[in-house]
């Protein structure tokens, strides 16, 4: 082989190489070989307990998680609830403050009058503490059906949070592309199925915004231990990225808790099932919100702030 030829390989395979490492070092490269869909969570704790100061915060502190309290205003410094400074100590440290009526009664089974003042007196309650209020859950998530509460809520909050679904959708699948499928999730969407309480909720999406109890498969009994519920935690909370690319967000879990400590209440959570939640979501690299951050507008209409 004659000295030009074995030249010529030579440069030839330094420029190879040279593409490679730039290719490889290029951060849009980098972007593209590396996007995944964004997870991400909103976690929200009702009803105000005490343990979720004593046990919850110092947890969510641990990974800088901030989140949203919804607040019984008439519980608060009650046994076993938080006081005022609790709360307070909480908004100031980042974690938005939401209402859940005055006394956790179920809506619908009150007078005009009793519901009007639930609804209303709780947020300027809470405002007459200083609070920033804009959202509000519905106690034992009842009454998202009726035109009546809802308009009052619309009066008086830019959003509110019911249950029991596994994924928030922010647009209806006829909207958004989703494929139809055999996934259990993906007949979540609200606003795309036909019968009388949804029809009432497609004109009030704003107020109709869908979380997820723990809870609720633990008061079925279809999980016996924290095992099982740790297991359903991460395919709901995974369940969310078919639905997402690298820089939108169309479907979120809203986490929802209640007590979290030791008690083996109905409706309660161990703390270390807690934290074990927490920190997987923490390690997977999870954006976590709040429902504040949920915003609506006439050409997005619901999204993520961002997103």
């Amino acid at each position: 082989m004659h000295f030009f030829e074995i030249l010529t390989m030579y440069c030839l395979t330094v420029f190879s190489l040279l593409i490679i490492i730039l290719l490889f070092s290029s951060p849009v490269f980098i972007y593209y070989s590396l996007a995944e869909p964004i997870k991400a969570a909103i976690i929200t704790l009702d009803d105000g307990m005490l343990s979720q100061y004593t046990y919850a915060k110092p947890i969510l502190d641990k990974y800088n998680f901030k989140t949203t309290f919804y607040i019984i205003c008439n519980s608060v410094d009650k046994e076993n609830r938080m006081n005022w400074n609790n709360i307070q100590t909480l908004e100031e440290e980042g974690h938005e403050i939401g209402s859940h009526s005055m006394n956790h009664k179920k809506l619908s089974k009150l007078s005009d009058e009793e519901m009007t003042y639930e609804i209303i007196e709780s947020k300027r309650c809470l405002e007459n503490k200083g609070f920033n209020v804009t959202s509000f859950s519905f106690p034992y998530n009842d009454g998202d059906d009726n035109k009546n509460i809802l308009k009052n809520i619309a009066d008086n909050y830019y959003i509110a949070r019911t249950a029991s679904e596994p994924l928030m959708f922010f647009q209806s699948r006829s909207d958004n592309g989703f494929v139809e499928g055999n996934d259990k999730y993906e007949n979540q969407c609200h606003y795309s199925t036909k019968n009388n309480k949804n029809e009432v909720q497609s004109s009030f999406k704003r107020y109709t915004i869908t979380g997820l109890s723990h809870e609720a498969y633990k008061k079925s009994g279809e999980y016996s231990d924290d095992d099982e519920m740790y297991e359903q935690f991460i395919e709901i909370v995974e369940s969310q990225t078919k639905y997402n690319t690298e820089n939108s967000i169309g479907a979120i879990p809203i986490l929802i808790y209640h007590m979290v400590d030791y008690s083996q209440d109905d409706y309660s959570i161990n703390p270390n099932l807690f934290e074990k939640e927490m920190k997987y979501l923490f390690e997977n690299g999870y954006k976590i919100f709040q429902m504040k951050d949920i915003v609506y507008n006439n050409e997005e209409e619901l999204h993520i702030k961002g997103y």
